[in-house]
């Protein structure tokens, strides 16, 4: 999933929503006695359920915020669904956790890539809702969908776009492998 956000700058529903219901039918279907040493954590059905009803809902609070400060869409639709597939997985406990470093770790991605834009020429950051290489229909991209946006030709480091599920991905693995530590 994360590679397709960073080639495409989408994340397709049909693969995280049908693996956030596996996640919470597997917290069902596996006993809490299963331990696999090493791995964090060991979720009741409940502590699923909420990890995907609020990761969403805590998402969907900053994502109107910023609309409401900014008068722009900052995330995407992808990412509500990513997060909350990463919530069913993860349970509720660890949402503070990996949106935390995924927001550190998406800054930091940002500020080198505005920098090395900047100085050394690279083209990172996004300007635009999709690549159009991929979209053959513009409105197929855009249609009922709440994408970012963003001016082509604007320069302004706060009006350029990253995708944010390689940075929900990573921060969901790093949760999974050292979240107690």
């Amino acid at each position: 999933v994360s590679a397709i956000d960073l080639e495409l700058t989408l994340i397709p529903d049909a693969i995280t929503l049908p693996t956030a219901i596996v996640g919470v039918v597997s917290a069902v279907v596996i006993p809490l006695t299963v331990d696999i040493p090493g791995l964090h954590p060991q979720l009741t059905w409940l502590d699923s359920l909420l990890g995907l009803l609020g990761s969403v809902a805590f998402l969907w609070l900053i994502f109107w915020g910023y609309k409401l400060v900014t008068g722009r869409v900052g995330l995407g639709g992808g990412d509500f669904t990513l997060i909350g597939m990463l919530g069913a997985y993860l349970g509720w406990m660890s949402l503070p956790f990996f949106l935390f470093l995924a927001s550190i770790q998406g800054l930091l991605y940002a500020v080198i890539a505005a920098l090395g834009e900047k100085y050394l020429g690279w083209k990172l950051l996004l300007r635009g809702v999709h690549r159009p290489e991929f979209w053959e229909d513009d409105t197929v991209a855009t249609a009922g969908t709440s994408e970012v946006t963003a001016d082509p030709e604007d320069e302004r480091f706060g009006r350029m776009g990253i995708p944010f599920g390689p940075f929900l991905g990573l921060a969901g693995l790093e949760y999974l492998f050292f979240g107690d530590l």
